[in-house]
């Protein structure tokens, strides 16, 4: 996983424990001891394809797997790290023609380094514990967050489940929804820097209006 991987383990009371790297021994802490019940979760999160599912029989399963991609910079390439073996490229290519300009020689192109690098990534949040939503442990592996903004959201768990004492089940489902939205708000701004980027490379000077968007939405 990457340098800024962060790594959440959470239980009913919210206790919590972060790593910000993570090599095969954490992978084989997470497989064999601290959540295995979850292993499909962490199978899908080293694939391409994004997933959902919630299956109640003696465990209760809720878990998402999300594929994306992100900007990260040239010079991480070689730091010395964990490899997942993801796809990545030069962020713009290197043999992009300016628009509107003269195809750049080739003598240029090998001088330019391209200051991005494209990397495809996952990130995935899982649940599991006893049907009834008494007794749960989670886990999420993901480079969106970082540790004090998830370290702030999860410390404000316990409130939400002390409303629900009597419908744990509930509780629970409004956990898993509240983490997958602070892990869907970083996409959305990783997604959005991606694009401004892009902007600036196509210099198209087009951006779409809050009034364009609202209505897309709806």
């Amino acid at each position: 996983m990457e340098d800024l991987q962060e790594v959440f383990t959470a239980n009913y009371s919210c206790s919590e424990s972060f790593t910000q790297k993570c090599c095969p021994s954490i992978v084989k802490g997470f497989v064999y001891l601290w959540h295995p019940d979850a292993i499909d979760t962490f199978d899908d999160y080293y694939g391409a394809t994004s997933r959902f599912q919630d299956r109640r029989e003696t465990v209760w399963t809720t878990t998402i797997t999300i594929s994306h991609w992100c900007v990260t910079s040239n010079d991480k390439r070689d730091t010395p790290q964990f490899k997942e073996m993801r796809k990545d490229g030069d962020f713009p290519p290197a043999g992009i023609a300016a628009l509107g300009g003269s195809t750049p020689s080739a003598g240029k192109m090998k001088e330019k380094t391209p200051t991005y690098i494209m990397e495809e990534r996952s990130s995935s949040l899982v649940i599991t514990g006893d049907p009834s939503g008494n007794f749960w442990i989670c886990s999420i592996w993901s480079s969106l967050t970082e540790h004090n903004s998830v370290s702030a959201l999860i410390h404000s768990l316990p409130q939400v489940l002390q409303r629900f004492i009597n419908q744990q089940a509930c509780g629970r489902c409004l956990v898993f929804l509240i983490l997958l939205g602070h892990v869907s708000e970083n996409l959305a701004g990783e997604y959005d820097t991606i694009l401004e980027r892009l902007d600036g490379i196509v210099e198209l000077g087009v951006r779409r209006s809050p009034l364009l968007a609202e209505a897309t939405i709806c």
